[in-house]
Protein backbone atom coordinates (compact mmCIF):
# COMPACT_ATOMS: atom_id res chain seq x y z
CA UNK A 1 0.00 0.00 0.00
CA UNK A 2 1.24 3.44 -0.89
CA UNK A 3 0.99 6.46 1.41
CA UNK A 4 0.23 10.10 0.82
CA UNK A 5 2.87 12.84 0.77
CA UNK A 6 2.53 16.47 1.83
CA UNK A 7 5.18 19.12 1.26
CA UNK A 8 5.63 21.66 4.04
CA UNK A 9 7.18 25.01 3.19
CA UNK A 10 7.21 28.36 4.93
CA UNK A 11 6.88 31.97 3.89
CA UNK A 12 9.99 33.02 5.81
CA UNK A 13 12.72 31.76 8.09
CA UNK A 14 11.65 30.99 11.64
CA UNK A 15 7.96 30.87 10.71
CA UNK A 16 7.60 27.50 12.44
CA UNK A 17 7.97 24.85 9.71
CA UNK A 18 9.63 22.32 12.01
CA UNK A 19 7.24 23.09 14.85
CA UNK A 20 4.18 22.57 12.63
CA UNK A 21 5.67 19.46 10.99
CA UNK A 22 6.30 17.88 14.38
CA UNK A 23 2.90 18.97 15.68
CA UNK A 24 1.15 17.39 12.70
CA UNK A 25 3.17 14.19 12.98
CA UNK A 26 2.38 13.87 16.69
CA UNK A 27 -1.37 14.37 16.13
CA UNK A 28 -1.84 11.96 13.26
CA UNK A 29 -3.21 8.56 14.17
CA UNK A 30 -1.52 6.98 11.18
CA UNK A 31 1.94 5.69 10.41
CA UNK A 32 3.83 8.90 9.67
CA UNK A 33 7.35 9.66 8.55
CA UNK A 34 8.89 13.12 8.39
CA UNK A 35 11.84 13.94 6.20
CA UNK A 36 13.62 16.97 4.81
CA UNK A 37 14.27 17.71 1.19
CA UNK A 38 17.98 18.45 0.82
CA UNK A 39 19.19 21.71 -0.63
CA UNK A 40 22.21 22.40 -2.76
CA UNK A 41 25.40 22.98 -0.82
CA UNK A 42 29.04 23.36 -1.70
CA UNK A 43 28.08 23.37 -5.40
CA UNK A 44 27.63 19.59 -5.28
CA UNK A 45 24.82 18.34 -7.50
CA UNK A 46 21.82 16.69 -5.83
CA UNK A 47 20.81 13.26 -7.11
CA UNK A 48 17.08 13.80 -7.59
CA UNK A 49 16.53 10.25 -8.85
CA UNK A 50 17.98 8.92 -5.60
CA UNK A 51 15.77 11.26 -3.55
CA UNK A 52 12.70 10.12 -5.50
CA UNK A 53 13.64 6.48 -4.92
CA UNK A 54 14.09 7.05 -1.17
CA UNK A 55 10.80 8.95 -0.91
CA UNK A 56 8.94 6.22 -2.82
CA UNK A 57 10.33 3.59 -0.43
CA UNK A 58 9.16 5.68 2.54
CA UNK A 59 5.71 6.09 0.99
CA UNK A 60 5.41 2.31 0.57
CA UNK A 61 6.05 1.80 4.30
CA UNK A 62 4.02 4.69 5.76
CA UNK A 63 0.52 6.13 5.56
CA UNK A 64 1.73 9.73 5.42
CA UNK A 65 5.03 11.39 4.58
CA UNK A 66 5.58 14.99 5.62
CA UNK A 67 8.39 16.51 3.54
CA UNK A 68 9.77 19.64 5.15
CA UNK A 69 11.54 22.01 2.79
CA UNK A 70 14.91 23.48 3.45
CA UNK A 71 14.06 27.12 2.89
CA UNK A 72 11.07 28.44 0.99
CA UNK A 73 9.40 27.64 -2.31
CA UNK A 74 12.04 29.38 -4.41
CA UNK A 75 15.08 28.03 -2.56
CA UNK A 76 17.18 25.87 -4.86
CA UNK A 77 17.48 22.13 -4.54
CA UNK A 78 19.97 22.24 -7.37
CA UNK A 79 21.33 25.14 -9.43
CA UNK A 80 18.13 25.89 -11.38
CA UNK A 81 15.72 23.43 -9.76
CA UNK A 82 13.71 24.80 -6.87
CA UNK A 83 11.51 23.39 -4.11
CA UNK A 84 8.54 24.60 -6.16
CA UNK A 85 9.73 22.58 -9.17
CA UNK A 86 9.99 19.47 -7.03
CA UNK A 87 6.48 19.92 -5.66
CA UNK A 88 5.03 20.46 -9.13
CA UNK A 89 6.87 17.62 -10.85
CA UNK A 90 5.82 15.15 -8.14
CA UNK A 91 2.26 16.51 -7.74
CA UNK A 92 2.65 16.86 -3.96
CA UNK A 93 0.01 18.88 -2.09
CA UNK A 94 1.52 21.89 -0.33
CA UNK A 95 1.00 22.90 3.29
CA UNK A 96 2.22 26.50 3.44
CA UNK A 97 3.23 27.84 6.84
CA UNK A 98 2.41 31.51 7.37
CA UNK A 99 3.06 33.47 10.54
CA UNK A 100 1.82 36.31 12.68
CA UNK A 101 4.69 38.67 11.92
CA UNK A 102 3.93 42.15 10.62
CA UNK A 103 5.23 41.38 7.10
CA UNK A 104 3.59 37.97 6.75
CA UNK A 105 0.62 39.06 4.62
CA UNK A 106 2.87 40.23 1.79
CA UNK A 107 4.99 37.07 1.92
CA UNK A 108 1.97 34.78 2.15
CA UNK A 109 0.28 36.41 -0.84
CA UNK A 110 3.49 36.19 -2.88
CA UNK A 111 3.71 32.47 -2.09
CA UNK A 112 0.06 31.99 -3.06
CA UNK A 113 0.70 33.74 -6.38
CA UNK A 114 3.72 31.49 -7.00
CA UNK A 115 1.52 28.46 -6.45
CA UNK A 116 -1.07 29.78 -8.89
CA UNK A 117 1.57 30.63 -11.51
CA UNK A 118 3.24 27.22 -11.27
CA UNK A 119 -0.07 25.31 -10.92
CA UNK A 120 0.94 23.87 -7.56
CA UNK A 121 -1.87 22.42 -5.47
CA UNK A 122 -2.06 24.49 -2.28
CA UNK A 123 -3.86 22.17 0.13
CA UNK A 124 -3.77 24.46 3.16
CA UNK A 125 -2.18 27.46 4.79
CA UNK A 126 -1.29 26.89 8.40
CA UNK A 127 -1.19 30.18 10.28
CA UNK A 128 1.41 29.87 13.01
CA UNK A 129 0.82 32.41 15.76
CA UNK A 130 4.29 33.01 17.14
CA UNK A 131 4.69 33.53 20.90
CA UNK A 132 6.32 36.95 20.58
CA UNK A 133 3.67 38.34 18.20
CA UNK A 134 1.74 41.53 18.73
CA UNK A 135 -1.78 40.22 19.46
CA UNK A 136 -3.48 42.92 17.36
CA UNK A 137 -1.27 42.22 14.31
CA UNK A 138 -1.70 38.47 14.79
CA UNK A 139 -5.50 38.77 14.89
CA UNK A 140 -5.64 41.18 11.94
CA UNK A 141 -3.33 39.02 9.80
CA UNK A 142 -5.37 35.88 10.44
CA UNK A 143 -8.66 37.63 9.71
CA UNK A 144 -7.25 39.14 6.51
CA UNK A 145 -6.05 35.73 5.26
CA UNK A 146 -9.36 34.18 6.21
CA UNK A 147 -11.32 36.75 4.17
CA UNK A 148 -8.84 36.66 1.26
CA UNK A 149 -9.01 32.89 0.93
CA UNK A 150 -12.79 32.77 1.29
CA UNK A 151 -13.15 35.26 -1.55
CA UNK A 152 -10.37 34.13 -3.89
CA UNK A 153 -9.52 30.48 -3.11
CA UNK A 154 -12.30 28.90 -1.04
CA UNK A 155 -10.89 25.42 -1.70
CA UNK A 156 -7.74 26.23 0.31
CA UNK A 157 -8.05 25.55 4.02
CA UNK A 158 -6.75 28.09 6.54
CA UNK A 159 -5.78 26.40 9.78
CA UNK A 160 -4.68 28.24 12.93
CA UNK A 161 -1.78 26.62 14.80
CA UNK A 162 -3.74 26.99 18.05
CA UNK A 163 -6.35 24.60 16.62
CA UNK A 164 -3.67 22.02 15.85
CA UNK A 165 -2.05 22.39 19.26
CA UNK A 166 -5.14 21.65 21.34
CA UNK A 167 -4.37 18.63 23.49
CA UNK A 168 -6.77 15.69 23.41
CA UNK A 169 -8.62 17.16 20.45
CA UNK A 170 -7.50 16.47 16.92
CA UNK A 171 -8.69 19.06 14.46
CA UNK A 172 -10.80 18.15 11.46
CA UNK A 173 -7.85 19.17 9.31
CA UNK A 174 -5.46 16.66 10.88
CA UNK A 175 -8.08 13.91 10.56
CA UNK A 176 -8.42 14.73 6.85
CA UNK A 177 -4.77 14.06 6.05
Amino acid sequence: MSGKAYFISGIDINCGKSYITNLLASQLEKKVVTTKLPATSDNKPIDLASIDEQFNELLQKNDIMLIESTGGLMDPIDTYYFNLDYIKSNLIPLLLISSSRANSINQTLLNIELCKHYSVYLHAIIYNELPDSDPVIAKNNYEYLQKYLQETMPEVQLIHSNTLAKENEMSTFVKSL
